[in-house]
């Protein structure tokens, strides 16, 4: 079996569940994309897997079919130490920055979830991320608009999230700066008209335990985009993510984390669904 064929079949038996509770390997940031149109309009999909050398970073992404642009998307990486470092819609694509701070490499993927509806594009205010520090990032959809999906923007690396989901009806993201310099971000967040609902769902991470968590949306749904967080992360690392995305079909959102901190963790993931 060829390596890409290995970590497509670990993404495909990761989903297999809508939770998993147990300590689980790290995440395939890969998946194979639909091959077969639903009536649904939203769809998923997944770019190609890229290599992140060690202590380095790469930028990729995945584009969209003609005709339509992103309502959400996100990435993954495999291994801890590695993560999405900047995350967000750019024309018709889904980029990513993915980071590895480890001495070995790693891998990642772009994911994004594709429509022919109308939507909007906003960018928070840029907050600076003190060394080895945390900060928290907000951007805020039109009046009459609702976030759809979202993300952070940076051009600059090291940054780690334990947080990237909507809070209060705005895209809120909680950083984590893993390098010895302040960097700077911004919220990012894709908004829309279309009505939409949350599926949510948790687990419990003690400290040191890593795990896999998937939202599931109804049947007959698709996402739109989704997200997750640890309310009660705090520090560098915390509960980082190192994926962050949506299943291939796509019918949920699931979230691959870490629990770096000396106290049990709730880990949520939201995923925003819609039968348009």
């Amino acid at each position: 079996m060829t390596r890409r064929a290995s970590l497509l079949a670990l993404l495909s038996a990761a989903v297999l569940a809508a939770t998993v509770t147990a300590a689980a390997p790290p995440p395939d940031p890969g998946g194979r994309a639909p091959t077969v149109r639903v009536p649904l309009d939203h769809q998923g999909f997944t770019g190609p897997i890229v290599t992140v050398p060690a202590g380095g970073t790469v930028d990729t992404f995945v584009a969209c079919p003609s005709g339509t642009v992103p309502s959400g998307g996100g990435g993954g990486t495999t291994g801890q130490g590695s993560f999405i470092s900047s995350s967000a819609a750019s024309g018709n694509t889904w980029a990513i920055k993915a980071s590895n701070t480890t001495g070995t490499a790693k891998q990642a993927a772009a994911y994004v979830v594709c429509t022919a509806a109308t939507h909007t594009r906003i960018t928070g205010p840029r907050v600076t991320v003190p060394a080895r520090g945390t900060a928290t990032a907000f951007a805020d959809c039109p009046s009459g608009w609702r976030p759809s999906g979202g993300g952070f923007f940076t051009g600059e690396p090291w940054l780690s999230t334990s947080r990237s989901d909507v809070e209060n009806g705005r895209w809120r993201v909680d950083l984590a700066n893993n390098d010895g310099v302040a960097h700077g971000a911004s919220a990012f967040v894709v908004c829309t008209t279309v009505p939409l609902n949350v599926r949510e769902t948790s687990i419990v991470l003690q400290p040191g335990e890593q795990s896999h968590v998937t939202a599931v949306c109804a049947d007959g749904q698709r996402i739109t985009g989704g997200g997750g967080h640890a309310p009660g992360s705090t520090g560098v690392p915390g509960v980082p993510f190192n994926s962050n995305r949506g299943l291939p079909d796509p019918t949920g959102w699931a979230v691959h984390a870490k629990n770096n901190t000396t106290v049990a963790q709730r880990l949520f993931i939201q995923a925003y669904c819609t039968t348009s």
